[in-house]
């Protein structure tokens, strides 16, 4: 475990916000008098290109989809109607209800979402709903609206599970953390914050103590590692620029940082020695700092967090 920890320590500082790389055509319209059966030759993909990642019969199919929602001359083309669909060339597939509501709101094709590649479809919990785009896909819930998920962010979210993960569905967008350069987008339990450190999930005890420190403005600063289990199975913990947040039944959620957190990642024994933090720091940079733990307690002479390559002013004891 601290091995992976160190891994994560090398980082300190973001450099460069991470943004989706969108795939879209800026220039995107609808096709003006759609052909309502297959004429070769005809047809709006014989006058323009088609855009990359389509065919021309994907188009063609699209575009007689268009004029039938548009003209409504079938039975199928009401229920699309009905349904408050619509098609988006050359993409042969619908976007209805609330869905297409937030994506015409964020601009439809010509949003980073790009184009739909896939009609509406039912979630796993089967109360949700959701459609995929080039760039990410907006999910639907009753409780939370319409929101979407970038590709970029759907990495991490789908690693824990997607919608039944501990964070449930988007409740916002995906949006800039204020001072800082990084992502952040908040969910049903929790938020997902994105830097160029990588994509981390928070919630929980361990998110509700981070935001009583101060969130991304304390001390730890922000999240770079999902909460993970710890060695014994028991507990928890998340990986921030500069410290730790440890949680289990018996301590609830501590931060490990400044000299405490240099002895924790250099002493491979500490954990099994005296186990969880069960305080916070306390005391001065004048008088040293000491933090209890459940089998003991460790003294350092420096509250400010330190990297991975730092060291102690003063020899540690405990």
């Amino acid at each position: 475990m601290k091995d992976y920890i160190k891994e994560h320590f090398d980082i300190t500082e973001t450099t460069s916000a991470v943004e989706p790389k969108a795939n879209r055509s800026t220039q995107w319209r609808k096709t003006e008098s759609p052909m309502a059966i297959l004429e070769p030759g005809k047809m709006r993909s014989d006058r323009e290109p088609v855009p990359a990642g389509f065919t021309k019969d994907d188009a063609d199919r699209a575009e007689i989809m268009e004029a039938a929602v548009s003209q409504r001359p079938t039975a199928a083309a009401a229920r699309l109607a009905t349904a408050g669909c619509e098609v988006f060339w050359p993409s042969p597939n619908t976007v209805c209800g609330a869905i297409l509501d937030k994506y015409k709101l964020l601009g439809g094709p010509n949003s980073y979402l790009s184009f739909p590649r896939s009609n509406e479809l039912v979630t796993p919990d089967g109360a949700g709903r959701r459609t995929e785009f080039i760039n990410g896909q907006i999910y639907w819930h009753p409780d939370t609206g319409a929101n979407s998920v970038t590709t970029h962010f759907a990495i991490e979210w789908g690693r824990l599970g997607w919608e039944l993960s501990p964070l449930g569905y988007p409740i916002g967008e995906e949006d800039g953390v204020f001072g800082q350069v990084a992502r952040i987008q908040p969910f049903q339990h929790g938020d997902l914050y994105g830097s160029s450190m990588g994509l981390a999930a928070i919630y929980g005890s361990i998110r509700d103590k981070w935001v009583s420190l101060g969130g991304v403005n304390s001390e730890l600063g922000l999240p770079v590692i999902s909460e993970q289990t710890t060695p014994d199975g028991i507990g928890r913990f998340s990986v921030f620029e500069k410290g730790l947040i440890y949680w289990s039944p018996g301590s609830g959620a501590q931060p490990i940082t400044g000299t405490m957190l240099a002895q924790w990642l250099v002493d491979e024994t500490l954990f099994a020695e005296i186990g969880y933090p069960v305080g916070s720091m306390y005391g001065d940079d004048a008088n040293g700092w000491t933090q209890e733990f459940q089998g003991g307690r460790l003294y350092g002479a420096t509250a400010r967090p330190h990297g991975p390559h730092a060291q102690p002013r003063e020899a540690m004891t405990r």
